[in-house]
């Protein structure tokens, strides 16, 4: 076909039609309208004309924005689309398998196939099983990209699906591979096989219950993050060890390993700069530290750890961690009295005083389960101190939150969240409990708690001052006749599951003749909030999930509050 002519943008359609039936319509005329060669030449011009309708819808195509960004934007975009969502499962005689639904991007138009194919970075993730056609064809694509695979049986039916046979594995070494992922593939040979190949391109690895004892052949010069969980034992002695800078050891067999290799192995970490290890402390509780077992690691910025406190107390008298690094402990007590043997590693060496805990947490399931987080924080730096205590009293958990305040202190808190279930016969958190444990916290500014606490705090707050300016029971420190508000500095306020529609009564502790007898939770809080506006000291958000709020109360909150917010509820 010849040249095709611009169109002017004044030329009318009308014109456009007789131009092209003044070309068509004399070939159709020539043609016998009577025999087979007629049908055959409409045939052909119909063919031609599809032709044309092709090439026209290709230009429109090309004119649109989205056609004229750059293949390298094209490209990044793809990229995005990929990493939200690459494979979609589908059921196959009983066999349930992935496949790979973005592929339909390179059947929308010429041009985003030619993006597609010619991008072999958009070609190189392959999440197995995968039919092994569709893995042939993504490694072909891929051409010499470094590979990202990840072992997944994540989205399959384990009762009709089974993990991928040695045959199913696309690659037969590591060399290619970047990046690599395991997960519910416990015992797989053939995984296991491939992870004892040498891997001179792997920067991270992400190992879930593999049992490899020659990790990749003590080949991996490039590798800089290590993520392993449930392995049969950890390799200590690997020749990357020195390389890596962020490690994470989870759950892995601790019988055959003393604290000695250990030691060792940690003391090869020179460029590590974020640690983790839970639950694979065994050896440490026991071993009595010495001169030449002193681990030192100097990058090291984040250290995390968990287990019984017998063990994360013998590992942290091994290290010798700078000053300024983020240190998480979870710990596993038979008591309240093991904080004191974690505490002395908690606090900076510039001291307690110094560098008080701004946040602590309590939260219980039931009368005799307790969980205690606290943590300092410094805001214009890295230096972090959190820990999480996890036990089983026989105490009361009230008894359990005085003797917590009186060993780290809580004038200097800024967070306190208290979240404890119901107590057998009596509010966990009395009024008095609130001022006699938390009353001397003067820099709080964010305070959240749940049920009954709730009702309580409700108590204490509308308490704080009376409505003629004299003062109820005061907090520690205040001197006597002086008007105060609890927690002046007290900006946020969350409260979960604190039924606002409750009247207080002899069950909640309140006894008749109290001010909060017969009035309802709502309407305590609402005074309280009034008062602190009074008092100069109104609160810039309260947030309620679950509590019944109704659009009349909320209202009427506004007045004293600058944010309010309710979820959960029907208003």
């Amino acid at each position: 076909m010849g040249r095709i002519e611009p169109v002017s943008e004044h030329s009318g359609a009308s014109s456009t039609a007789d131009f092209w039936l003044s070309i068509l319509l004399p070939r159709l005329s020539r043609a016998d309208t009577c025999s087979s060669a007629y049908v055959s030449t409409l045939r052909n011009e119909r063919a031609a004309v599809a032709s044309l309708l092709l090439i026209l819808d290709a230009r429109i195509n090309a004119c649109a924005p989205v056609s004229r960004l750059p293949p390298e934007v094209t490209s990044t975009i793809f990229s995005y689309l990929l990493g939200q969502e690459r494979y979609e499962h589908t059921e196959v005689a009983g066999h349930v398998a992935r496949t790979v639904p973005w592929v339909r991007l390179t059947h929308v138009c010429r041009q985003w196939r030619h993006v597609f194919l010619n991008n072999a970075a958009l070609w190189r993730h392959l999440v197995l099983p995968l039919p092994p056609k569709w893995s042939e064809v993504l490694l072909e694509r891929s051409q010499h990209a470094p590979l990202m695979i990840t072992f997944s049986t994540e989205g399959l039916d384990r009762k009709t699906s089974r993990p991928p046979q040695p045959h199913w594995l696309p690659v037969a070494t590591l060399e290619r591979v970047d990046y690599i992922e395991t997960f519910g593939y416990e015992g797989d040979e053939g995984l296991d096989q491939l992870l004892r190949t040498p891997a001179p391109l792997l920067e991270d690895a992400q190992l879930d219950g593999v049992r490899s004892s020659y990790l990749f052949a003590d080949n991996a010069p490039r590798l800089r993050v290590l993520n392993m969980s449930g392995a049969h034992a950890f390799p200590w002695t690997a020749s990357f060890f020195p390389n890596l800078v962020d490690l994470k050891v989870d759950k892995v067999d601790e019988s055959s390993q003393s604290a000695a290799e250990y030691v060792a192995g940690l003391r090869r970490l020179s460029r590590i700069e974020t640690l983790h290890l839970r639950y694979c402390l065994k050896p440490f509780s026991s071993a009595q530290p010495s001169y030449t077992s002193q681990i030192s690691l100097p990058s090291l910025r984040v250290l995390w750890i968990a287990g019984r406190v017998s063990q994360c107390v013998g590992f942290l008298r091994h290290m010798q961690a700078p000053d300024m690094i983020a240190l998480h402990v979870v710990c596993h007590a038979n008591g309240l009295s093991d904080f004191s043997m974690v505490y002395p590693f908690l606090a900076p060496r510039r001291g307690y005083v110094a560098d008080p805990f701004r946040y602590i947490g309590f939260y219980s399931t039931d009368a005799y389960r307790v969980t205690v987080s606290g943590g300092l924080t410094d805001e214009d730096c890295a230096v972090c101190r959190m820990f999480d205590l996890r036990w089983k009293t026989s105490d009361r958990v009230v008894d359990c939150v005085r003797a917590l305040c009186e060993e780290i202190g809580v004038r200097h808190l800024r967070v306190l969240s208290m979240n404890l279930s119901a107590g057998v016969t009596d509010p966990l958190l009395s009024r008095e409990t609130w001022l006699d444990e938390f009353g001397a916290a003067v820099e709080l500014h964010t305070l959240e708690t749940s049920g009954k606490a709730g009702m309580a705090l409700c108590m204490r707050l509308s308490a704080s001052t009376d409505s003629d300016g004299t003062c109820q029971p005061q907090p520690p420190g205040a001197m006597r006749g002086e008007s105060y508000i609890l927690w002046p500095r007290l900006r946020t306020l969350k409260l979960e599951g604190v039924s606002l529609a409750r009247c207080f009564s002899q069950d909640d502790g309140v006894q008749e003749g109290d001010e909060s007898f017969g009035v309802s939770v709502g309407e305590v809080l609402l005074r309280a909030l009034e008062r602190r506006q009074q008092r100069g000291a109104p609160l810039g958000k309260l947030a309620l999930i679950r509590c019944g709020a109704t659009r009349q109360w909320l209202r009427r909150a506004e007045d004293s509050v600058g944010c309010v917010s309710a979820t959960g509820d029907k208003t």
